[in-house]
């Protein structure tokens, strides 16, 4: 199965969840919203300040070259929890990650992915969420870009 069909039917069975009212699904949607509140904060915090308008080429490419190493340093963690079992904390702590991939030039998946590895998420449900992650990530974007 090629990974943009399991994240669609991910993606589908969430949303028949949230329909049926079935509690996983629900607690799966939950915690993507509660891990996107750290990139909303700072998302707002960014566009107020206009902090990314000053910046060189070269912080971007070290941001880039950062992202790279931190995904070397996480790279053979193999975490045994799913995201069902994930806290609050650990759910927030990968928010975090995402916020901080606010700085241009940081990958946001690349961050999501390190935070999540690092909170012992096992790497298919890591990949997965980082991706659902994107969609909120991506709106609030749209609607701040407005």
């Amino acid at each position: 199965e090629g990974f943009l069909f399991a994240i669609i039917k991910k993606l589908l069975s969430l949303i028949t969840g949230l329909f049926k009212k079935d509690k996983e699904a629900i607690d799966y949607i939950i915690k993507i919203i509660i891990a996107t509140i750290p990139l909303g904060i700072a998302g707002v915090i960014m566009v107020i300040s206009n902090f990314d308008k000053s910046l060189s080429l070269t912080f971007v490419a070290v941001s880039l070259f950062i992202t790279g190493i931190l995904l070397l340093l996480v790279n053979n963690l193999k975490g045994t929890k799913s995201i069902q079992t994930l806290s609050i904390s650990q759910i927030l702590i990968i928010g975090l990650f995402q916020a901080i991939a606010l700085i241009p030039g940081l990958s946001r998946s690349g961050c999501t992915l390190v935070g999540a590895l690092l909170v012992g998420t096992k790497n298919k449900e890591a990949f997965d969420f980082s991706f659902i992650m994107f969609i909120p990530a991506s709106l609030g974007a749209l609607l701040l870009s407005t």
